[in-house]
């Protein structure tokens, strides 16, 4: 099986999300399989269950505002995943806070 490099997971995830392209959070997977071919399904996978752990946080549970919420929530993230780049977390929650805002 082919190993995922560090640099086309933080490009897999920030082309899915749509950070720093779009307004708004895209999530389209349409996109990651065009732009990274063969590699594109491993990708995904991968992006899903990261998506997942990140997801696990209950910062919108607690948090006071937006800006709390983002932060409690990478940091979660980041103590499951402390090797990821960290524009990985920070993709994750641009889309979190879009949800729970």
């Amino acid at each position: 099986m082919e190993q995922i490099k560090s640099e086309d997971l933080r490009n897999a995830v920030l082309t899915w999300t749509g950070r720093k392209t779009t307004p708004s959070p895209l999530r389209d997977d349409g996109l990651v399989l065009k732009s990274f071919g063969k590699k594109g399904k491993m990708l995904l996978d991968q992006i899903k269950a990261l998506e997942d752990d990140f997801y696990k946080s209950d910062a919108h549970l607690r948090a006071a505002s937006l800006v709390e919420m983002e932060q409690m929530a990478i940091q979660h993230f980041t103590a499951l995943h402390p090797d990821l780049d960290k524009e990985i977390a920070q993709a994750f929650a641009w889309c979190y806070s879009f949800d729970y805002k």
